[in-house]
């Protein structure tokens, strides 16, 4: 859409990638917090927000690092925010876990994992 090696592309990408930042931070938070408590959420997302390798990714990383990392984040605290069953959540954690195993299926093993220690159930 935007060619390869444009100003444009790489503008695009850089955008991507500034936007998810900030949503891995909270996310990041929100898991940390959830499991241990608020100040280690604090802990975690400061460390990954000044960790330099975050904001210096090189441009042509953005699908398969930027985007599989967020989608793994967003899975692991759709698992650690379970509370009972719910079909809607369901749905939700379908969709994203869909999308993530789209772009990179390797993680799911991971979130399979995550689903078993949630649930005392394979």
């Amino acid at each position: 859409m935007f060619r390869v090696d444009t100003l444009a592309s790489a503008f695009v990408m850089r955008t991507i990638n500034i936007a998810t930042a900030p949503l891995m931070c909270i996310l990041l938070y929100r898991i940390a917090s959830r499991i241990w408590n608020a100040r280690m959420g604090i802990a975690a997302a400061a460390a990954f927000a000044i960790f330099p390798d975050s904001i210096w990714f090189d441009s042509t990383m953005v699908w398969d690092t930027i985007l599989a990392t967020a989608l793994l984040f967003i899975l692991v605290d759709m698992v650690v925010a379970r509370r009972d069953e719910n079909p809607r959540a369901d749905v939700k954690f379908g969709i994203v876990g869909g999308t993530l195993a789209l772009v990179s299926p390797s993680l799911l093993s991971g979130v399979a994992v995550c689903l078993c220690g949630d649930r005392g159930r394979c």
